[in-house]
């Protein structure tokens, strides 16, 4: 990620790598032989650099799914 100013009083560029780790739970239900439903959560966090200081960034999400196994 990379992010610059272009201010009278600041002119600079940052410059980092981050990984965001995280948990996922799943549950899958199969209501006949080819067909089934899925639930997913998953939660996700980073820690970004943001004007000298560390900070916390996070993500998550829910998913709601059904298919056809073959």
């Amino acid at each position: 990620m990379q992010r610059s100013f272009q201010l009278e009083l600041l002119d600079r560029n940052e410059q980092y790598v981050t990984a965001w780790p995280g948990w996922m739970a799943a549950l899958s239900f199969r209501f006949s032989p080819v067909w089934m439903v899925e639930a997913r959560a998953q939660a996700l966090w980073a820690y970004v650099p943001v004007d000298g200081q560390t900070r916390t960034v996070g993500f998550g999400c829910l998913m709601l799914a059904g298919g056809y196994r073959f």
